[in-house]
């Protein structure tokens, strides 16, 4: 593809991404997704060449953002204590740039566990991109391995479980007391005594 070619392609992609946040992927038709974003299903096909296209380059996307979110947030904090690394992770993953995909996330994320074809990609490593940040955090504060693979993957669980619950619910409040309460009780790193 030429520059211009990838540029309008990557405006179209910004596009259904800013569409699909809001209105999730839908039952509709690629001429009726073209409609929706102001373009024409013509250029939808040349750019992403049917509707799977488009489903899948937006599941590449989704990922992709969440990927570089998982390394900012993870490469900004490193030097301060755990607890207050895993705050810092938690105000990042409740904060409006995470949370504008969070929806779509969950909903893509749910239609991988389905199996559907768009989505096959989708949760190739999509564990791992988390596990292996917190499990280096817990490491680098004195957890044995073995363990502290297992603190990551409950701190996962309780972080997907929390932004489930607040996109549900909205109620910002309780999800962050949860959180607060899941630091003070459940890491076995010296900065939560």
């Amino acid at each position: 593809m030429t520059e211009p070619t990838n540029k309008a392609r990557q405006r179209l992609l910004e596009d259904l991404l800013a569409y699909m946040r809001a209105n999730g992927t839908g039952d509709m038709s690629l001429r009726q997704l073209a409609t929706a974003i102001g373009t024409s299903h013509r250029m939808l096909i040349y750019h992403f060449e049917s509707k799977t296209g488009v489903l899948i380059s937006v599941v590449d996307a989704i990922a992709q953002r969440e990927r570089r979110l998982i390394d900012d947030m993870f490469a900004s904090n490193n030097q301060l204590p755990v607890v207050e690394q895993l705050r810092a992770v938690w105000h990042n993953a409740t904060s409006t740039r995470f949370l504008e995909y969070a929806r779509l996330f969950f909903e893509l994320y749910g239609q991988a566990l389905h199996g559907r074809a768009h989505t096959a990609r989708f949760l190739d490593g999509e564990i791992e991109r988390w596990l292996e940040p917190l499990t280096g955090l817990y490491t680098s504060n004195g957890l044995a391995s073995h363990v502290a693979g297992i603190q990551a993957r409950l701190t996962l669980a309780t972080i997907r479980g929390l932004l489930l619950d607040l996109l549900a619910t909205g109620d910002r409040e309780a999800v962050d007391l949860a959180f607060q309460h899941f630091l003070g009780y459940h890491h076995p790193c010296p900065e939560a005594d």
